[in-house]
């Protein structure tokens, strides 16, 4: 009967260390990735922190020389009236989403911004190799 107990508590301990295994599934760091420039110019900027296997932080941006869009007015402007969200705002949910789901595979669209979302991923994805 105790052989059987300890078994089952070995079995549990190991199960669990296992379950940690799995979900740390990052190295840990501060990993950045940039590509080429787009067609206006503008080069994609992402910095991913991991802790204990997990992303806890991230930062995105597309920037032109010092011209930012997170800061442009402009750029927020226009986005916003066109899509109903600011750039700013759309580069927040993409983060948002990359920490809550910790896989940039299954970011979801977001309307207007599929170029966005399409280099924010392939930046993502780079970091995280290294």
């Amino acid at each position: 009967m105790r052989k059987a107990l300890l078994v089952t508590i070995m079995a549990l301990i190991l199960a669990g260390g296992t379950a940690v295994t799995v979900f740390a599934q990052y190295k840990d760091g501060v990993f950045t990735a940039q590509d080429k420039p787009d067609r206006l110019k503008y080069v994609g900027h992402i910095k991913l922190t991991v802790k204990e296997g997990k992303i806890v932080a991230v930062e995105y941006d597309e920037v032109k020389g010092k011209d930012s869009k997170r800061k442009s007015n402009y750029v927020n402007t226009e986005m916003k009236k066109r899509n109903g969200l600011s750039w700013d705002e759309m580069a927040a949910k993409l983060e948002g989403a990359l920490l809550s789901g910790q896989d940039p595979d299954k970011i979801d669209m977001i309307t207007g911004a599929t170029d966005t979302h399409g280099r924010f991923i392939a930046l993502a994805k780079a970091a995280l190799k290294k």
